[in-house]
């Protein structure tokens, strides 16, 4: 059986990065900037006042910005290190 890993603090860093903090005490550092570079839905991402804005689930199971774009505990565990359109 797997666990599902709960994310207990997000940090946004310079970069389009993240730094998230797991319920394991794994500390993951995530890169938006593949994803961001993308556009579409991600396009508000590359805005830097829209990305410091991230937001933790009171659940630790997903982060959600300003602009309705959220991602899952889940997905931002596997893909520690930076995102690909793939991944979300």
């Amino acid at each position: 059986m797997t666990t599902l890993r709960r994310i207990v603090s997000v940090e946004p860093r310079g970069n389009r990065s993240l730094i998230l903090t797991w319920d394991d005490g794994a500390i993951t550092p995530v890169n938006f900037s593949d994803l961001i570079s993308v556009g579409g839905v991600f396009e508000p991402l590359d805005d830097p006042d829209t990305f410091v804005q991230v937001i933790l689930d009171l659940s630790g199971r997903f982060i959600t910005f300003p602009c309705e774009v959220d991602f899952c505990a889940d997905a931002l565990r596997l893909s520690s290190g930076s995102l690909d359109a793939g991944t979300t």
